[in-house]
């Protein structure tokens, strides 16, 4: 079991069961199945650095994609906890990059079950039942899931980086997306929200809505984008049969 605390609660997590507590309350989610892990041969692992970090000894660790270095880590020799992660993109350059800013390793309290949940959401697989390729640009689709009201989610993995892909028929512009900002890749244009640990993007092709969500790198996202249906309209015909007929 896993467990994280912080200002906007608390986060536990085992055996395909997170549980997230929000003021007294906790919340469930279930995944009933799930692919093994696997990674990409792409990646492999660079030249190891003594180091220090925090007053502490740690260890430089360098992950190589294609022979070039794509993730650097520094983890702590006694607990192995990475002190601080840098992803770089396709330049060499950071783009992303966490870090802990104080660290006092020891074993905390853990309890020994999930606690009882308010409200427990279960993620159910699909099989192969999507349109949606089997790999994109060295990723490969790992699972299949229902996302409910005739929509799926699809994740793709290359034992790395990961993203979901979710479709469903063509609708409305979620709301999260409303100052989102465009930018284009393959000749098309999409919105993309980016946070410090994932980017969020939507787009309409004539007759389905997609949303991608994952920490894959700028390079890996143009390359994905351009394997997946492409952005689009309806055309004259098929927009006044809907208006009329529904």
């Amino acid at each position: 079991m896993s467990m994280i605390g912080g200002p906007g609660g608390d986060l536990m997590a085992h055996d395909g069961i997170s549980a997230v507590r929000s003021g007294s309350e906790w919340y469930g989610t279930e995944v009933e199945e799930w692919a093994a892990w696997t990674v990409s041969d792409r990646y492999s692992l660079g030249e190891s650095t003594p180091t220090t970090r925090l007053a502490r000894s740690a260890t430089i660790v360098t992950v190589l994609e294609d022979g070039m270095p794509r993730i650097r880590m520094i983890i702590d020799d006694e607990s192995r906890v990475p002190l601080a992660t840098e992803i770089l993109d396709a330049n060499g350059r950071v783009f992303r990059m966490a870090a802990l800013v104080t660290f006092e390793p020891g074993t905390q309290d853990m309890p020994d079950d999930m606690p009882d949940m308010e409200v427990m959401a279960t993620i159910r697989p699909m099989g192969a039942a999507t349109s949606l390729p089997q790999s994109l640009g060295g990723y490969l689709r790992a699972d299949v899931y229902d996302a409910g009201d005739g929509a799926v989610q699809v994740f793709y993995t290359d034992g790395v980086f990961s993203f979901s892909v979710f479709e469903a028929g063509r609708g409305a512009r979620p709301a999260a997306f409303a100052g989102a900002t465009e930018f284009e890749a393959g000749g098309s244009k999409y919105l993309r929200i980016v946070t410090p640990t994932s980017t969020w993007v939507n787009w309409n092709a004539p007759d389905r809505s997609y949303v991608l969500m994952g920490d894959l790198p700028p390079d890996h996202l143009v390359e994905v984008l351009q394997l997946l249906p492409a952005p689009g309209e309806r055309g004259w015909f098929v927009r006044i049969w809907r208006r009329l007929f529904g």
